[in-house]
């Protein structure tokens, strides 16, 4: 069991490395493609929808991004 948590921290310390060198532009069409079934295909109309766009691909990828 320990041996098990060890390689999902060791896993989960990659995947934040990753996501510390990566672009906005790259989180945001990584963020689209995860959420591809669910999003419209429309484009953001108001500065309230890009907010939100926004505020969705650092909360996904980087949660401790301080204010």
């Amino acid at each position: 069991m320990i041996q098990a948590m060890l390689a999902m921290a060791d896993e989960l310390q990659k995947v934040q490395k990753k996501h510390e060198s990566m672009n906005f532009k790259a989180a945001a069409e990584e963020y689209i493609e995860t959420k591809r079934n669910i999003l419209s295909p429309t484009s953001p109309k108001t500065v309230r929808n890009y907010h939100g766009f926004i505020s969705a691909v650092l909360g996904t990828f980087y949660p401790n991004l301080k204010n």
